[in-house]
């Protein structure tokens, strides 16, 4: 009977194929047109910084540094960075033209190579404060390496240089570590450091993306398949099922078979479609469709929950949205929990949205089973199929074998 309910269940659907392929895809390309608006408009509103650079040294070591900022990849990206004489800087500054104005002072390199570590200067624009902070940060990241630098040349001093004979020049090998090791953290090509953000871009910022879309689209097919397909006549259907002795655990049976098969031919679906766009490897991996059925049956059995719980629609929608809305939120598959306050951390474990994110994160970046998070996603599945089956236990001691159930 439970099959026979399954398939009762199936052909309905299928029988409506506007209907059918409208759950399957409609969340996906709805939020697919949104994204890819937000995107176009951020490129097209997206302009380079104007950051100028006034040398009043002009050694060799400044012309260097000058055209190591230009043309180092993380900043040109960025910033559009050009040199300026000083009272041009001071007067394009005023005015607004640009954001910020580096300043290396005249005898910057005879410090330097006198042991003294004189800073460059950066003057910002405080009308644009996003901007100027942005520049701030940004050369911040590259003035770390100018200080490591010093600190080398300092160190080689103390253990090795100033111990030299005099025979042996230590003037000029002294003179020589300092340009070497300043030429070596300027021309690196690569003032930043690179980190991998803890939670949310450790797979990638396109990874990221993509696992966000995929849970985000699969949620909303979720709810969309409860509400088009739960009708109210049902009710007169289970009750002509009682009469022949067929309990609620049966008809339970046939809607969680119903929605855990089609919400994963959905994500199996949706996977499809984004392989042909990104073509990674991992979007067909055997753990990555292991975790999809875990969240297809916790989702189904969230909806059956939600069905027995709760008689009207209406109510079942709004708890549904607050509870996947704010759970993709706090749990790092919208925005990585780096962004997110503090304590959010605290409560990770506890969230079910961030074992899912994260199994995807473990398959992708190091390429094993997520064991870890799949055990978490197991018991969630025990505990609500407790709940589940709690709630039709007591239904089913409630009506006994009459052939209607008390409201």
């Amino acid at each position: 009977m439970i099959w026979t309910l399954f398939r009762y269940k199936w052909k309905r659907i299928m029988k409506q194929p506007a209907l059918f392929f409208a759950i399957l895809f409609f969340p996906f390309l709805f939020i697919g047109c949104f994204l890819y608006l937000i995107a176009q408009s951020m490129d097209n509103s997206t302009e380079k910084i104007n950051v100028g650079i006034v040398d009043e040294d002009q050694t060799f070591e400044t012309k260097t540094l000058a055209n190591q900022l230009q043309n180092e990849d993380s900043l040109s990206n960025v910033l559009h960075m050009f040199a300026l004489q000083k009272e041009q800087a001071i007067e394009e500054l005023d005015n607004s033209r640009l954001t910020a104005v580096i300043y290396i002072p005249e005898g910057f390199t005879s410090d330097l190579r006198s042991g003294e570590n004189t800073p460059i200067t950066v003057r910002t624009n405080n009308e644009n404060l996003f901007s100027s902070n942005m520049v701030k940060m940004l050369l911040n990241s590259g003035a770390k390496y100018i200080s490591a630098a010093q600190s080398g040349i300092n160190t080689l001093y103390d253990l090795y240089i100033k111990h030299l004979p005099s025979d042996e020049n230590p003037q000029r090998v002294l003179q020589q570590m300092i340009v070497n090791y300043t030429l070596f953290a300027l021309n690196r090509n690569d003032l930043f450091e690179m980190e991998q953000v803890e939670s949310g871009a450790k797979a990638g910022w396109e990874y990221h993306g993509v696992i966000a879309y995929l849970l985000t689209s699969l949620l909303m097919s979720a709810l969309l398949l409860q509400i088009f397909t739960h009708r109210e006549e049902e009710a007169g259907i289970e009750e002509r099922l009682r009469t022949f002795n067929i309990p609620s655990f049966t008809i339970v049976w046939s809607e969680l078979m119903f929605y855990t098969v089609f919400l994963y031919v959905n994500a199996g679906f949706l996977n499809l479609l984004i392989y042909v766009v990104v073509d990674s490897e991992w979007l067909l991996h055997g753990y990555h469709f292991i975790t999809w059925f875990f969240i297809c049956l916790i989702l189904a059995i969230v909806l059956c929950i939600l069905e027995w719980f709760l008689p009207n629609q209406t109510t079942r929608t709004n708890i549904y949205l607050l509870l996947t809305l704010l759970g993709l939120f706090i749990s790092g598959v919208w925005i990585p929990v780096l962004y997110l306050p503090v304590w959010i951390k605290h409560v990770l474990f506890f969230s079910p949205f961030h074992h899912m994110y994260q199994a995807f994160v473990t398959i992708i970046s190091d390429d094993e089973n997520p064991f870890r998070h799949w055990i978490f996603l197991t018991a969630l599945v025990l505990i609500l199929a407790a709940v589940l089956l709690t709630k039709i236990v007591r239904r089913e001691r409630k009506d006994g074998y009459v052939s209607f159930s008390f409201k």
